[in-house]
């Protein structure tokens, strides 16, 4: 992984972390020791991709589905001047690997949809 691609995860990282980040709720708590539980519910950043004007990140996000027992994966997009992280997919089926058009105007991706069993761009 290069460095400008480490600087990118760190990035979305943070600005995902400050989106979410509420103070009330963590006044309010008492400490705990972190269980298992919380450690498989801290999402996953991966895959951050800046893009060619560097004003966007793209990033998959990865979250604990109980339900079915898996992680879920979908895109993300974040301004790295700040702001809150949008989500840009939400299919039942993983999405993965985010990469922008060489203009910066359109984005691909991988994922299964419909009944077909192979994964598409």
């Amino acid at each position: 992984m290069t460095r400008s691609c480490r600087t990118a995860l760190w990035l979305a990282a943070i600005i995902i972390a400050a989106a979410q980040f509420d103070p009330a709720q963590t006044s309010a708590q008492s400490p705990r020791p972190l269980g298992i539980v919380d450690l498989l519910s801290v999402p996953r950043l991966a895959d951050p991709r800046v893009s060619p004007d560097g004003r966007d990140v793209l990033f998959t996000r990865s979250d604990a589905d109980w339900k079915s027992g898996t992680r879920i994966t979908h895109v993300w997009r974040a301004r790295v001047d700040g702001g809150a992280p949008v989500q840009l997919t939400h299919g039942t089926e993983n999405e993965s690997a985010p990469r922008w058009s060489p203009d910066g105007r359109t984005i691909a991706f991988i994922t299964k949809r419909g009944e077909n069993e192979f994964e598409q761009i």
